[in-house]
């Protein structure tokens, strides 16, 4: 279900100095993520609306930019979700409807047929789902220190049609985290003066996480190496230093966040190198993807390595995949001899995975085979691999690849790209509300 998701989902869009520590009064909101990869397809956050507040279930999604709720004439043109009660603009004491030829309108929209001046949205994707509905301007609520209590104004998608996908899917509508001036964090930035950046760290197998609007504040975000590191770790801060890439801009992909790869490689194994990654769309960070796809030369290369790294008749064995409709599905299991494989036991059979960015930073992440791979669900002590074929599209790096790492989105200037490998559990219990 999680693939069949990422089909439909994946196309939807689809400086001065730091100092070693950035302890900030700057105003900042960090909310608990929910969803997995094994259980969802997908990380969610909940979020209220209006006046008095609705809550509804969003996904978080670096690919897109708009942000939208199911609204509540929408009727059986809408799909069930999560059955909470659809947004009701006329029961909003705050709802402010978005008119024809506004700037609010003219980021998103554009104005509805018949000479009505309501401002309206169509979105069509790839995979033949879409949404279509009015731009209605309201409260969000969001907490922290951004947030004391009156909510901000935010401009986001009331949909009255839904097709494909999109109607079927449980959550309830999408947070647009892409980069465009209607995004919901470039919203906040431009209406609030906070930092223009957020940031998503993802749970691991159990999923969870946090996400932040604004900096988040408590950890170095150094570019002077281990120095930087060590005074966040004096500070009692849950990660070392954010390192950094430029973000690279494309005229044909707007709102993806692109990043320069140079390298992959497992263990000591080179898997692909700059040029592989240089085809199509380039590298993308797209956080509404559940697992991560690459060209055919990296995929097949790296099943190549893995597959001598850990087949072996003491170690493990191939066995089919849990959905007949993938029938090339790369899985292992151990073999009758060995012990089995777990969640806490991959680290000694399977290797790291090790990606290199571009930037003076020398960004480099060493990731745990957790970020590669996915329970199997139907075979007990089974995993399996959560790259995936993506032909000569590009790169697609999903929610797998960044589990328990912290990655901050910094579109102030150029615009750039932190990482680190972080306890995001820890992190959401220093930062939440």
């Amino acid at each position: 279900a999680a693939r069949a998701g990422d089909r439909k989902r994946r196309r939807r869009a689809l400086l001065g100095e730091e100092a070693a520590s950035d302890e900030t009064d700057d105003p900042y909101a960090t909310l608990p993520l929910h969803g997995s990869v094994k259980e969802h397809g997908y990380y969610y956050v909940d979020v209220s609306l209006g006046t008095p507040p609705k809550s509804f279930q969003v996904i978080v999604d670096t690919g897109s930019t708009l942000t939208y709720v199911p609204c509540v004439d929408c009727g059986s043109n809408c799909g069930e979700h999560t059955g909470a009660p659809k947004f009701d603009p006329d029961s909003s004491e705050t709802c402010e409807r978005v008119r024809c030829g506004t700037e609010d309108c003219h980021d998103v929209g554009g104005c509805a047929a018949g000479g009505s001046d309501a401002c309206e949205y169509s979105k069509s994707y790839a995979e033949h789902s879409s949404v279509h509905g009015r731009l209605v301007k309201d409260n969000v609520h969001l907490g922290g220190t951004l947030d004391e209590g009156d909510g901000l104004d935010v401009v986001f998608g009331c949909t009255t049609r839904e097709t494909g996908s999109i109607h079927g899917q449980v959550a309830d509508g999408l947070m647009g985290l892409g980069n465009g001036v209607d995004s919901f964090p470039s919203q906040l930035a431009r209406r609030y003066g906070l930092t223009d950046a957020f940031s998503l760290c993802f749970g691991a197998f159990d999923g969870g996480g946090a996400v932040t609007f604004g900096k988040m504040p408590g950890f170095a975000r150094s570019v002077e190496g281990d120095e930087g590191a060590r005074n966040a770790s004096a500070a009692g801060a849950s990660t070392p230093s954010l390192r950094y890439t430029r973000l690279l801009h494309n005229p044909a992909h707007k709102s993806y966040y692109i990043l320069k790869t140079l390298e992959w490689s497992l263990g000591s194994a080179r898997v692909a190198g700059e040029d592989d990654f240089e085809v199509g769309y380039g590298t993308v960070l797209d956080s509404g993807t559940t697992f991560t796809y690459v060209t055919t030369p990296v995929f097949e290369n790296f099943r190549e390595v893995l597959d001598k790294a850990v087949l072996g008749p003491d170690s493990t064995r191939r066995v089919d995949g849990p959905d007949p409709a993938y029938p090339d599905d790369v899985c292992y299991a151990a073999v009758a001899n060995a012990p089995p494989l777990t969640e806490d036991s991959l680290v000694d059979v399977f290797p790291n995975l090790t990606i290199h960015f571009e930037g003076d930073d020398e960004l480099t992440l060493e990731l745990p085979p957790k970020n590669y791979l996915f329970i199997h669900g139907h075979v007990v002590d089974a995993f399996c691999l959560g790259v995936m074929d993506n032909g000569g599209a590009g790169t697609l790096l999903g929610g797998i690849t960044a589990r328990d790492v912290l990655v901050e989105y910094d579109l102030t200037g150029e615009g750039r790209v932190g990482m680190v490998v972080a306890d995001c559990a820890r992190l959401l219990e220093e930062h939440a509300p």
